[in-house]
């Protein structure tokens, strides 16, 4: 991220790649092995989110508002601890330098709290009973962020460029999940299909958590 761009890239089985730039801030999401790319508005992009609610649970982007910070430095970084009985959040705070669109975009791709920042860990304690397994998961802790490098690096202007010449796609299910993976299940293909109302959540369910990394 930059001042004036932000780039999300997936190193889990998807690699999909996030990318939005000043002064539109056009959110345009793509993959080099299908050659695809979806774009939306910012806002429309916030309001909905990058994955469905099927798959990762739309969390509020602030957390244990309770507790009391903690300064920290992570690898140089000024950052902030929040510590309670059975969770833990980390985050680097926002900078004025840096626009909200940045931190909006994500706050939408991770679907976690990022407490206005850059969340760099995330763990929770569960409770009740795990949706899928039906199994009691209380008080197991269950890692939904971890970082494992920040720095600052040179980046070239060209770096937050969006591809030329690939198609553009129907929708955003048909770039975040590959085509090969699609055609493996029509299941997986609905779990991965944004819909507008994935905010809202189902009374009483529990979202099986996913593992991200920086």
């Amino acid at each position: 991220m930059s001042n004036a761009a932000v780039k999300v890239k997936c190193l889990g089985q998807m690699r999909f790649i996030v990318v939005a730039k000043a002064p539109l801030w056009t959110v345009t999401i793509f993959r080099t092995d299908d050659k695809t790319r979806y774009d939306e508005s910012l806002a429309s992009f916030v309001d909905t989110t990058l994955i469905s609610g099927m798959m990762v649970s739309y969390r509020d982007k602030y957390t244990m508002q309770g507790c009391i910070p903690k300064p920290i430095h992570v690898e140089g970084f000024k950052a902030v601890k929040l510590l309670n009985r059975n969770d833990e959040f980390v985050y680097i705070p926002s900078e004025k330098a840096i626009p909200t669109a940045v931190y909006d975009i994500i706050h939408a791709s991770y679907k976690m709290p990022t407490c206005g920042g850059i969340p760099l860990r995330y763990v929770i304690a569960a409770k009740g009973k795990d949706l899928i397994t039906q199994m009691d998961e209380t008080g197991q802790h269950h890692k939904f962020l971890e970082t494992s490098k920040i720095s600052h690096v040179s980046l070239s202007p060209d770096f937050f460029d969006t591809p030329t010449g690939f198609k553009k796609a129907r929708s955003i299910q048909d770039v975040v999940l590959s085509s090969s993976k699609r055609n493996e299940s029509s299941e997986l293909g609905l779990m991965f299909w944004k819909e507008d109302d994935s905010k809202k959540q189902l009374d009483g369910s529990k979202k099986t958590p996913s593992s991200l990394r920086h």
